[in-house]
């Protein structure tokens, strides 16, 4: 704020009404003019409590994790699958370590902006604390992971609506009462100062102001939300694709990410057998709802007995593996019945779908050498047993499971029983809380080129 003295009578000669329209020209000009807080905003634009943000465990293959930004390791969001987004975010941090000072303490925190069809955005909050300052700073950082362009919130508004842009966000944290007492001794807002921005859902533009720009330390960072019917004229063509895919409410789509290196990444496979049966549809549509890839493994009979569910996992973009046919334990029949049992499944999943898998399951992963010799595929076991076929309780699996899983786990699951497909939200939910990446079975065990017959149960 700007340093003056002038009288009280000056002042009350001069008091301007501010508001989210621009101020009519006074007939007589002081040589100081001053803004005085008004009691309503124009309802184009107003403070809200606080970002719309979104809760980072629904976001596919984000992770917090340790990276080097600058010579110090710090907790940051990566999405797996989106390189230059995950650099720019290290960069922007990197960037504030190297102007702050080599001695202070520091602290990162950030949340979710935006996650919708092939963009992603976080906004980025540090802390420097010394001996002798507290300071702090903040970003917003968005990019389209399907072109790999990469944008900061300040770009994502037009720069020759900026003054217009400004005086909104000013007068309505001046209508808020929010704003220092005599606002046209403030300095001019820059476009670093409103460089963490959102878009909601219904289109509005929402701008989060640095402390102290505007107001005292005790009014914290206000956020601005500008009505979607103004918000057009303000974001630049970037901010219009941002909005665009906020607004479109679609998932982020993992079409769009390169595949997951399980190889130095924490990824788990979850696997679904018995199938396809009574709850195949409601198991796709919770998949499909929590983003979360995922492999079945069918049997023979059931898939001869409904195709369209078999096609429905496909089409769903679930990967399809063989469960044999007839669900019996293979150790237990001729050596020729149990290769016709892997491969009439085979046979019957390239009818049905028009694929044929490179992936089975022995029934009750009961195999032996001379069972496994005679598969066309790999055989796929599991490291973790929640047993939901036995307990039928979603507490108890989803317990049961984060308990067990490990970097590189193949889950066992069973999509016929109701209880499996409750626990689902909740078990995808945590396993992405606890850093870990969902994958199919190709995708866990990408570049380790498994032969047919070799026994797998964890990558």
């Amino acid at each position: 704020m700007r340093n003056g003295v002038i009288g009280w009578a000056a002042v009350l000669a001069t008091l301007t009404l501010a508001s989210c329209t621009a101020p009519e020209p006074m007939a007589s000009v002081a040589p100081v003019a001053w803004s005085e807080p008004v009691s309503a905003a124009d309802p184009n634009c107003h403070v809200v409590p606080g970002l719309t943000t979104l809760d980072p465990a629904t976001v596919p293959r984000l992770q917090e994790r340790s990276v080097d930004a600058g010579g110090a390791a710090v907790t940051l969001p990566q999405l797996a699958g989106a390189a230059s987004f995950s650099a720019a975010v290290r960069d922007v941090v990197a960037t504030w370590r190297a102007a702050g000072p080599t001695d202070a303490a520091l602290t990162i925190s950030w949340n979710v902006l935006a996650a919708a069809d092939s963009i992603i955005g976080v906004g980025l909050h540090e802390q420097v604390t010394t001996d002798v300052l507290v300071r702090s700073k903040a970003m917003a950082v968005f990019a389209d992971v399907a072109t790999g362009e990469v944008w900061t919130g300040a770009s994502l508004l037009r720069p020759e609506t900026f003054d217009t842009l400004a005086r909104l966000v000013r007068s309505a944290v001046q209508a808020a009462g929010l704003a220092y007492p005599f606002g046209q001794f403030e300095p001019a807002l820059t476009p670093d100062d409103l460089d963490v921005v959102a878009i909601t859902g219904s289109g509005a533009l929402q701008i989060r102001v640095d402390r102290y720009v505007l107001g005292p330390r005790s009014t914290g960072e206000p956020v601005v939300e500008i009505d979607p019917t103004v918000t057009t004229d303000l974001l630049t063509d970037a901010g219009l694709r941002v909005r665009d895919a906020v607004v479109s409410g679609q998932p982020l789509a993992l079409a769009h990410l390169d595949p997951p290196d399980c190889a130095s990444q924490p990824c788990v496979a979850l696997t679904f057998d018995d199938g396809p049966d009574v709850y195949a549809l409601e198991l796709i549509s919770v998949l499909a709802a929590l983003d979360a890839p995922a492999t079945v493994f069918l049997q023979g009979d059931k898939t001869n007995a409904h195709p369209e569910l078999a096609q429905a996992y496909a089409a769903a973009g679930v990967q399809l593996c063989g469960h044999a046919y007839s669900h019996r334990e293979l150790t237990k029949m001729p050596l020729a019945e149990a290769a016709s049992e892997f491969v009439a499944t085979l046979d019957h999943l390239a009818a049905a779908t028009g694929i044929r898998p490179n992936c089975q399951r022995p029934p009750y992963g009961s195999v032996n050498a001379e069972v496994a010799s005679v598969s066309p595929t790999p055989l796929y076991l599991w490291d973790v047993d929640p047993r939901d076929w036995a307990n039928k309780d979603a507490g108890i699996t989803h317990a049961n499971v984060m308990g067990a899983v490990a970097p590189g786990s193949i889950v066992l699951l069973h999509e016929t029983h109701h209880s499996t497909v409750a626990a689902l939200p909740a078990i995808v939910t945590d396993l992405r809380a606890a850093g870990y990446l969902l994958v199919t079975l190709d995708e866990l065990m990408a570049g380790t080129e498994p032969q047919p017959g070799q026994l797998i149960k964890r990558r």
